[in-house]
């Protein structure tokens, strides 16, 4: 018997598309635009930045910034959700994938909680101010606190699906206290020390964390 043997070339890979000079271009500029807002925010605080002063010190118009964004809040959310927010939701997928957590373990992740506070206080402070201005943020910050709280599926499977919407409740309640909390230590360093705001989160993380079949 003659056994054929069928060589088979190999489809040669579609090489990717290069960006266009335009698409770089709108790149560059999104991010001139980033940078630029980040600094005036930071500088000038965010109700005493203008859409102008983003435009003009990224060399670029107002009529190129609604290219890029809708509104002044938009690029403050960007610039969030790419530095402060991206980082939160990583602590969050931290503590949930720690098994059998600790007193030590949970001092640990809240001290670095608060450390990440302290190294984005500026832009955080920024924040806050924009959502006291702008209440259309609020909506955005709520779907941020739905993320975090997503970020924890260990946690939530262990309530199983019947008392998921509990257990979410109670991260719901914890979170914004963990973000309270390292308000109060940037506001008031001087007479709150980080170990003591700490000491105050332990106990009621200790107790929010908890597996449902524990007190």
């Amino acid at each position: 018997m003659t056994v054929r043997i069928l060589e088979l070339s190999a489809t040669p890979a579609t090489p990717p598309r290069k960006k266009s000079l335009r698409a770089i271009q709108k790149q560059e500029t999104l991010q001139l635009l980033l940078k630029s807002a980040s600094h005036l925010f930071i500088r000038k605080g965010y109700a005493g930045t203008t859409i102008e002063d983003i435009a003009s010190r990224a060399g670029a118009s107002r009529a190129t910034f609604y290219l890029h964004f809708g509104r002044k809040w938009h690029v403050l959310r960007d610039i969030m959700e790419a530095t402060v927010l991206a980082e939160a939701l990583d602590f969050y997928r931290r503590i949930d994938a720690i098994e059998n957590l600790s007193r030590e373990d949970l001092k640990a992740w809240l001290l670095d909680a608060l450390d990440f506070s302290e190294r984005h206080k500026k832009l955080i402070t920024v924040h806050r101010q924009a959502l006291s201005i702008e209440p259309e943020m609020e909506r955005h910050n709520m779907l941020f606190l739905r993320r975090c709280i997503d970020a924890m599926p260990n946690y939530l499977k262990r309530w199983g699906p019947e008392r998921e919407t509990y257990a979410k409740l109670r991260l719901d309640m914890l979170i914004p206290q963990l973000d309270d909390a390292a308000r109060w230590l940037i506001n008031d360093s001087s007479t709150l020390s980080k170990e003591l705001v700490v000491e105050a989160l332990l106990e009621y993380w200790l107790v929010g964390l908890s597996p449902p079949d524990q007190p």
